[in-house]
């Protein structure tokens, strides 16, 4: 029905906006190639919209092409400063991508802030903050997430920040976990890639 609308809608109109936004956030998982189209369809229609930029980032993330999920996910976050997981998912591909753990601390530190109980964001906090050299802070807060002992994923952070802190290596093809575009209240996640 959303593909129907699209085709039919006149492209200035508000049916074709939300055609090609829902479409982008329903396809990004699936097929991150045609989400990013439909994505861009809405920001040249309506580059305020936050959400568009966000299912944007997701695109290029999943396709490979991080430096283009950066700058659509800083745009995200000009837009809706206090989004956390806008922030969150900057901040991750900042530190694990591009190799710039200084500037993701800051970013997630304020998803932390907002989103206190998320143990993805705790994570990848705990991640830049140990790739900065502040293992004591990352140690500190991780534990806090670490009930019943852990996952799998805490004990390799752990195990990496009390291993003199080498780089943490991801299973091969692994992308780091990124969430799907959350706008406001919006509670639906990405399942991390494995």
């Amino acid at each position: 029905m959303l593909r129907r609308l699209a085709r039919t809608a006149p492209p200035d109109s508000d049916d074709f906006s939300f055609a090609h936004r829902h479409l982008a956030e329903l396809s990004v998982e699936q097929e991150p190639w045609l989400a990013a189209l439909s994505a861009r369809q809405v920001i040249a229609l309506r580059p305020e919209d936050d959400g568009a930029w966000a299912v944007l980032g997701l695109s290029y993330t999943l396709l490979g092409h991080y430096r283009a999920a950066v700058s659509s996910y800083r745009r995200a976050v000009l837009l809706s400063p206090s989004n956390p997981w806008y922030a969150h998912n900057l901040g991750h591909l900042l530190d694990i991508t591009l190799d710039r753990p200084a500037e993701a601390v800051r970013l997630l530190h304020s998803a932390h802030t907002r989103e206190p109980r998320e143990a993805d964001i705790a994570a990848s906090y705990v991640h830049a903050l140990g790739r900065v050299g502040r293992t004591d802070d990352a140690r500190k807060l991780l534990k806090r997430y670490m009930k019943g002992g852990g996952n799998a994923d805490q004990k390799a952070l752990l195990r990496w920040l009390e291993g003199g802190n080498s780089r943490l290596v991801l299973p091969a093809g692994q992308l780091p976990a990124q969430q799907s575009v959350r706008r406001k209240k919006r509670t639906r996640k990405q399942a991390p890639s494995s």
